[in-house]
């Protein structure tokens, strides 16, 4: 009888473990997708800063180093500054394309 209570409990861990192991596994790629996404927002942050030169919230045209073409397309409402929200959809666009590309890999 004692021997049919140890192996009754014994199951019964092994599969409290078992769920706890599945669980965790499933909780683990959205863990690294949220990691992946507060880095990414971290590289706009910095990469923003550093482009606005003069700290006043947005980069003018004059501020911008890269093709002109490009502060064209991301200047959404056309008033010759980017917004923080217009460059952060340059980095998660940037992103996106990364990452479908190192999928097709």
């Amino acid at each position: 009888m004692k021997m049919v209570a140890w192996r009754s409990a014994l199951a019964g861990v092994a599969l409290v473990c078992l769920a706890a192991t599945a669980a965790s596994a499933e909780a683990a790629p959205q863990g690294r997708r949220h990691q992946a996404r507060a880095r990414l927002a971290q590289r706009i942050e910095k990469q923003f800063t550093r482009l606005d030169q003069n700290k006043d919230g947005a980069i003018a045209k004059s501020e911008w180093t890269r093709n002109p073409r490009v502060f064209d397309r991301l200047d959404r409402n056309k008033d010759g500054m980017l917004s923080k929200d217009e460059f952060q959809r340059l980095g998660r666009r940037h992103a996106a394309r990364r990452a479908a590309a190192a999928r097709r890999r």
